[in-house]
């Protein structure tokens, strides 16, 4: 499943954002993907937390323990 975000089109029209594509070695898989959501969204926790189905406090909470 992936996320359809208004950044941008493809040739489809629409950009899906895949966070299973940054998948790191075992215990790395949550830092990466956190990482790498909160850079396509430059930053935007909310958007992050969004893209992710996760809360907001809960993005929080996973940037202080990963050292994001």
């Amino acid at each position: 499943a992936g996320f359809s975000s208004s950044r941008g089109t493809n040739a489809g029209g629409s950009m899906q954002f895949h966070p299973s594509r940054y998948q790191g070695k075992a215990g790395t898989v949550g830092h990466c993907r956190h990482r790498a959501v909160l850079e396509y969204t430059k930053g935007n926790k909310t958007e992050a937390a969004r893209l992710l189905k996760i809360g907001l406090t809960t993005l929080y909470r996973k940037i202080e323990e990963y050292k994001l």
